[in-house]
């Protein structure tokens, strides 16, 4: 009896050991089992993570990568084009600043050449007239003189005729045998005028021939005062011309200055209003380019910080 319950006490205790031992197995089992699904799980999770985060990082990059490649190719973009459009401007302006600059050159040179030209025209009329009018007077003289000599001429003739009648009646005879002032003879002329002659016999002069040669030597002395007097007076309105033309010509140029200057004040005050006018559109471009320029740097740095933030 003893022995069959040492032997039950034996086995249970070995059962009890056996199911100890069993059930410590499997709790270690258990265990490693759990801890290696815990380190599996663990590994697998961190290394999700980790590609996660890379994954993220890299789309950040690139995301912050083409943002400021975008930021800065519209920058450049918006700059080349402001500098372009400046240009262009600058270059517009300056073409019509030498457009203008030449229009009013011309303009100047032309009505230079207007002034030139009546100028010209005038000392020209001023000339002819002048000169027309001296050789009128020298033409005028010399007839007058012509006529005074003969007039003289025949006062001379008249004289000696009568003096010689006079001797020749005083000594009697024909005259044949006397000097060349003895064979003087009447013409017979209506006017009473003699002429010389070297042959030939001495007629009396009648009292009329004496009297109509008077009469028409004071007609022709009167004929020449008269023409005299009118001589002088178109001289003296020559003169009076010559002045009013000079005057006509100092008064033109005078007019012809103030019109120049007029003209060129006025082409100042045209260049002015450009040079202001193209002054305003460069400060407007320039303005504008200041802007741009602003807000794009602004633009792309509130870009970037919200995907560094964003990051």
């Amino acid at each position: 009896m003893a022995a069959w319950v040492v032997v039950v006490v034996i086995a249970v205790l070995i059962v009890v050991v056996v199911f100890v031992v069993v059930v410590i197995v499997v709790v270690v089992v258990v265990v490693v089992v759990v801890v290696v699904i815990v380190v599996v799980v663990v590994v697998v999770v961190v290394v999700v993570v980790v590609v996660v985060v890379v994954v993220a990082v890299v789309i950040v990059i690139v995301v912050v990568v083409v943002v400021v490649v975008v930021v800065v190719v519209v920058v450049v973009v918006v700059v080349v084009v402001v500098i372009a459009v400046v240009i262009v401007v600058v270059l517009v302006v300056v073409v019509i600043v030498v457009v203008v600059v030449v229009v009013v050159i011309v303009e100047v040179a032309v009505v230079v050449v207007a002034v030139v030209v009546v100028v010209v025209v005038v000392v020209v009329v001023v000339v002819v007239v002048v000169v027309v009018a001296v050789v009128v007077l020298i033409v005028v003289k010399l007839v007058l003189a012509v006529v005074v000599v003969v007039v003289v001429k025949e006062e001379v003739v008249l004289t000696v005729a009568i003096v010689a009648r006079e001797v020749a009646a005083a000594v009697g005879g024909q005259g044949q045998a006397y000097p060349w002032w003895s064979n003087i003879k009447a013409s017979g002329t209506t006017t009473g005028l003699l002429r010389l002659d070297n042959y030939g016999s001495m007629d009396h002069v009648n009292s009329l021939a004496n009297v109509q040669a008077v009469v028409v030597v004071e007609v022709v002395v009167v004929v020449v005062v008269v023409v005299v007097v009118v001589v002088v007076v178109v001289e003296v309105v020559v003169i009076i011309i010559v002045v009013l033309l000079v005057i006509i010509r100092i008064v033109g140029h005078v007019v012809l200055v103030v019109v120049v200057i007029i003209v060129v004040v006025v082409k100042a005050l045209e260049v002015v209003v450009v040079v202001v006018v193209v002054v305003v559109v460069v400060v407007v471009v320039v303005v504008v380019v200041v802007v741009v320029v602003v807000v794009g740097v602004a633009a792309a740095e509130r870009v970037s910080s919200a995907a560094y933030y964003t990051w």
